[in-house]
């Protein structure tokens, strides 16, 4: 009972968002450029009363003209009943945090309605085709039900049909136009000179005029959520590393970090991910007569420095919808204070092995000798001279009383070879 009473709460809540928006409504009569008995005139009427069209002009609201993608979010943005915060950004370089849009973009980059032409380009005023709005509308419904716990489907009431130009219709957004053809927002168009019957034209521009009537569609289907739902997580987030290795060549011969073809990416929904960084065989390279190779990972841009060298050399977390990048620390090959510290400590890891594996075995009863590690810091005082400040750092733990713990194996383990008592400690 608790549950449906939340459900029909979040519902009414949706709802009421949709008509919240009445608020920015411009009178339909003011537009001098729609005819009253064209068959877009009353959905127009119906779409600008509630505040989701505001026209192009105050006097204009051009119904032959194509939506652009800038126009198409800001519409579906008014529909959500959502208001962005000073903190959302819109995110792309093309979309000037002023303009008239923006928020209605940091909206639907937030909510993953659009995910921009490219990583940094959001294009808001290319023309808006088809099959591109039906991607738009059903991100945005799928963003609704999962924002007020309802579902829709229950609405998917017109029959699915193939239509007859389905191979022109791209990939990314054959489910899409599939869904709206449910829910009755798409339908074939007639037989109309070279063109067949029940055709969709994916690549055809979506009207101002045809948006006004699938947009009072779309409304209708907000309306009628259906309650005790539980969404399904969808990857939100994108997380990636990057690597970047020393290059002669670059910055006019003078040699800088380069892009080493290695980047690792994935999506989710957690905060953060962790990578496992990479163990591919970076080369060295040759500067003023000297040799380096790679030595490990670094946070910095500095090749020789190796204050920045990692304290984790297998794996990293990368933040949601962020990116760390690593950058190759080089050593000269014949650095002979590195090479024997670094030999050293190979040895000592190496014997840490042996004592962490270690124990004490007494009468079948076993006992861990304790826990030792290695760990070294090697940096430069000043870069570029052979000056080195080296930190060899060793720890040993004995294991919590294992002292204790042996004699108490060994003296049972007499006991019962003896068959009699403990002898007094």
């Amino acid at each position: 009972m608790k549950k449906r009473f939340i459900s029909m709460l979040l519902t009414m809540c949706l709802v009421l968002s949709l008509l919240s928006t009445a608020t920015l409504a411009v009178n339909v009569e003011d537009f001098t450029d729609l005819d009253k008995n064209e068959w877009y005139y009353d959905w127009v009427k119906q779409v600008v009363k509630k505040g989701y069209f505001i026209g192009t002009s105050e006097t204009t609201f051009e119904p032959g003209t194509t939506m652009t993608r800038a126009m198409l979010v800001t519409v579906l943005y008014r529909m959500s009943g959502d208001r962005i915060t000073l903190r959302d950004k819109p995110g792309f370089e093309d979309v000037a945090e002023d303009s008239w849009y923006a928020d209605s973009v940091a909206w639907a980059r937030k909510y993953n309605i659009t995910k921009g032409v490219s990583a940094t380009e959001f294009a808001p005023d290319e023309p808006v085709n088809r099959e591109q709005m039906c991607t738009f509308i059903d991100r945005m419904i799928s963003y609704m039900a999962q924002r007020g716990y309802v579902s829709f489907d229950h609405l998917k009431t017109h029959k699915v049909e193939k239509f007859a130009d389905a191979k022109e219709i791209s990939d990314w957004a054959a489910a899409a136009v599939d869904t709206c053809q449910a829910y009755g927002f798409v339908v074939g168009f007639p037989a109309e000179g070279n063109e067949k019957a029940n055709t969709f034209r994916p690549a055809d521009g979506f009207l101002r005029s045809q948006a006004s009537k699938v947009v009072v569609m779309v409304a209708d289907v907000l309306r009628n959520a259906q309650g005790n739902w539980t969404p399904t997580p969808t990857p939100d987030y994108s997380y990636a590393l990057e690597y970047r290795v020393w290059d002669t060549s670059a910055n006019n011969g003078n040699g800088g970090y380069v892009d080493a073809g290695l980047t690792d990416s994935t999506t989710g929904t957690a905060a953060s991910h962790t990578f496992t960084i990479t163990t591919a065989i970076i080369p060295g390279y040759s500067a003023d007569g000297v040799d380096y190779e790679f030595i490990g990972w670094s946070d910095t841009m500095v090749p020789a420095d190796r204050t920045g060298l990692l304290n984790y050399p297998d794996t990293v977390t990368v933040n949601a919808n962020s990116s760390v990048t690593l950058y190759a620390v080089y050593a000269p090959t014949n650095d002979l204070v590195y090479n024997a510290v670094e030999a050293t400590v190979a040895d000592l890891q190496a014997l840490a092995a042996k004592i962490n594996a270690a124990s004490v075995t007494v009468g079948g009863h076993t006992a861990s000798m304790g826990t030792f590690d290695a760990k070294l810091t090697v940096s430069d005082l000043m870069p570029g001279t052979d000056a080195h400040r080296v930190a060899l750092s060793a720890q040993a733990t004995l294991s919590s009383n294992v002292v204790e713990q042996v004699i108490e194996i060994a003296t049972t383990y007499a006991v019962s070879l003896l068959g009699s008592e403990p002898l007094p400690t």
